[in-house]
């Protein structure tokens, strides 16, 4: 069998090694700056690393299959990604539970807005009356002898 040199630590290496691309590692070595992408099980240097905090992907798998939340910038599957089409975040390429916190973000942020529209047309509404002449405000509705 052939000798083989580590290419980080150039120790020699007993049995097969470990390959990176056409590079060869020793056990210490391999386990130490190695990582095994959780798409296609292959070895890769751990500096290449695009995955996130829970998974491993080389960069061949991220870039065919993956992109970023824009929020907790986790990696998630393409087909797996909300695109925000319209409203707030227009354009953002989210995870489920980031697009499910932002969605109800936008629709509190839409109904305090609108609220507040409201409020402001009620009130100048309101400042042309008579206060002292209205007989009753029901429902919305005001009512003036």
């Amino acid at each position: 069998m052939e000798e083989r040199i580590c290419v980080h630590c150039g120790c020699v290496i007993e049995g097969e090694g470990y390959w990176v691309g056409s590079d060869v590692l020793c056990d210490d070595c391999a386990s130490e700056l190695t990582a095994i992408c959780c798409d296609c099980d292959e070895r890769f240097y751990v500096a290449d690393d695009c995955g996130d905090s829970w998974r491993f992907l080389c960069r061949s798998c991220y870039e065919g299959n993956y992109t970023r939340c824009e929020r907790c910038c986790e990696a998630i599957r393409c087909d797996e990604a909300f695109r925000v089409s319209e409203g707030c975040y227009e354009g953002d390429d989210l995870c489920e539970s980031c697009y499910t916190q932002r969605l109800r973000l936008c629709i509190a942020t839409t109904t305090t807005t609108a609220m507040q529209s409201i409020m402001r047309t009620l009130l100048s509404l309101l400042s042309g009356w008579d206060l002292q002449r209205t007989t009753s405000v029901t429902c919305g509705i005001l009512d003036t002898p």
